[in-house]
């Protein structure tokens, strides 16, 4: 059979981008409303971050308490959803000042979404009020996802439904209480709509407007982006709001318009207003900073000279930007896919200088997207290593000073679980029972792998099936002839490097793997070596291997013909 392999008609599609994006994945500026990262809050000696998410459980929220002594935080409290829900991504954003946190469940109710406020009793938080989504539940659209970002001052509070239509953003006074409790209600809808003629309002299809995907609030400052290059600004003064949009400094050209991603990420510090352009110069990123005192500004335009930092060696594809912090004056920027993290100093004339750099030597995955700035400290996370590191700022080593892990528990599941009210287990279903689940640590991969494709095969001499599953780090084989207790067999690990997306198609008891990762080409494996399992998981090793391309996206194989087709080479 592998003699006859290389008699095989290899057909190489070279893919267009149209044709990539079709199939499957894209890692650059299109995903970034949808990256994970770790949420973390602070205010004054309390730090308030959630584990990652788990479409198993109920999501925890984790109270960290500062010490002084040690220069450490110590977790003193969890926090779990008042409505628990399978998916509703409680804890996925997170905002705090010295009485409240205000936590955001965007995924409840089928992603209507909802929002929830603590406030401090003691060194206890208690449940003060739940916000439901102003607007009538319509499962007939698309899930307006209210809660995906939440943001609080001294006085008020802010939550967005970025896609709701093309996005409102809902303001709540701290200071209307009865009984102290606030009200549900809103005393402030802001609706892009209602804005005037705003451009990308009312388009067609999938390319939302995202109006409220980021927001900030500082004192009586109210930040909000989206993802269609418009920002808004409003200042209360005495409850009134004042807005007026800040139009992007960016002169674009037809192949650049609509790609700089102005206020895709925006920020309020004490000292400026930071707009990040995650897409600019082909997705290497800059930041518009606006001081607060400027000379250039006017009645009519007055955030409309901002200055720009780009450092020098972002890549493309960088975004830096990403996240912003400003603590006195020390400013940090993230880079949502180079792992580095940009330190600045406001110097005497009122501008960022560049003073160092904290980069990830490639040990944690997607390190430095999120951040926050507190005393001496920088926090940040890797949110597919499922940690939270701190830093300190006076060790010019810039050495990790502590570490939190944001793990959720493992879960794997033998024997059926039924389906009953639309969950199984914490999966939704309908009308079919989950016989198993088996966590990804389980076959050949550890907290930090990541799963992208899943085949079988039937042997016809013994009967058994199996499953094929791709993974970043290779493929594993269960065994699932006993669907209620499937049985890891072994993995064939990756050619080359990691990558999250990798491909498998069988042909006469072969199967045919390529990935993504450079210089992979195809690996080719024997799958009755399976009949060699005795009880010990094994690694296995190529049975051939085709090195005529490197990295593919897809491989298809006409097993009438003979012929494989590998797909974005």
């Amino acid at each position: 059979m592998i003699r006859n392999l290389y008699n095989f008609i290899l057909i190489f599609c070279i893919s267009s981008t149209s044709f990539a994006g079709t199939l499957g994945k894209s890692h650059s500026a299109e995903l970034l409303s949808r990256g994970r990262y770790i949420p973390i809050a602070i205010s004054e000696d309390y730090l308030v971050t959630a584990k990652n998410f788990s479409s198993l459980s109920n999501r925890e929220v984790d109270i960290y308490s500062f010490d002084k002594a040690t220069n450490q935080f110590s977790k003193i409290r969890e926090l779990l959803s008042p409505n628990p829900e399978s998916g509703d991504d409680f804890g996925f954003s997170i905002a705090m000042n010295s009485e409240y946190i205000l936590i955001g469940a965007p995924g409840q109710n089928s992603g209507h979404g909802a929002a929830y406020l603590y406030k401090k009793n003691n060194t206890d938080w208690v449940l003060n009020q739940v916000f439901d989504n102003p607007e009538i539940y319509n499962n007939n659209g698309f899930p307006h996802k209210f809660g995906y970002n939440v943001s609080i001052s001294d006085n008020y509070l802010s939550i967005s439904s970025p896609f709701n239509n093309d996005g409102l953003v809902y303001i709540y006074n701290l200071n209307e209480n009865s009984d102290n409790r606030f009200s549900a209600k809103p005393f402030h809808t802001v609706d892009v709509r209602k804005l005037g003629d705003v451009e990308g309002c009312y388009a067609e299809g999938p390319n939302k407007f995202g109006f409220g995907i980021s927001a900030s609030f500082n004192q009586n400052k109210l930040l909000i982006g989206s993802l269609k290059d418009f920002v808004y600004l409003i200042e209360y003064k005495d409850g009134i709001p004042f807005g007026n949009d800040i139009p992007s400094p960016i002169e674009e050209s037809d192949e650049t318009l609509g790609k700089s991603k102005f206020g895709e990420n925006v920020y309020i510090g004490s000292n400026n207003i930071y707009i990040s352009s995650l897409g600019t110069d082909n997705g290497k990123g800059k930041v518009f900073v606006y001081p607060f005192i400027s000379n250039a500004k006017t009645d009519d335009t007055p955030w409309s000279n901002p200055y720009e930092i780009q450092p020098n060696d972002l890549l493309e594809n960088a975004h830096f930007g990403y996240k912003i912090s400003e603590n006195k004056n020390k400013v940090s920027i993230t880079t949502f896919n180079q792992a580095k993290i940009f330190n600045f100093e406001i110097n005497s004339f009122d501008k960022l200088q560049q003073v160092s750099v904290i980069e990830n030597d490639k040990t944690f995955r997607y390190f430095g997207r999120n951040l926050i700035l507190y005393k001496d400290l920088l926090l940040t996370d890797a949110y597919y290593s499922k940690k939270l590191f701190t830093f300190d700022l006076n060790d010019s080593n810039r050495s990790i000073s502590n570490t939190l892990s944001t793990e959720e528990e493992i879960f794997s599941i033998k024997n059926k679980v039924e389906c009953n009210g639309g969950v199984a287990a914490g999966f939704s279903c309908n009308e079919i029972d989950l016989m198993s689940f088996v966590d990804k640590t389980e076959i050949g991969g550890s907290s930090t792998t990541s799963l992208n494709d899943i085949w079988g095969w039937t042997d016809s001499q013994t009967n058994k099936e199996y499953a094929l599953v791709g993974m970043s780090n290779g493929t594993s084989f269960v065994d699932i002839s006993n669907p209620e207790n499937p049985i890891y067999i072994g993995r064939l690990p990756t050619q080359t490097n990691n990558s999250s997306w990798r491909d498998i198609k069988v042909y006469q008891n072969y199967a045919y793997i390529v990935s993504e990762a450079s210089g992979h080409g195809m690996q080719i494996f024997d799958l009755t070596e399976l009949r060699n399992y005795s009880g010990s998981p094994i690694t296995f090793s190529n049975t051939a291997f085709y090195s005529e391309f490197g990295n593919a996206h897809n491989i298809f194989i006409n097993e009438d013909t003979g012929y494989a087709y590998a797909v974005g080479t």
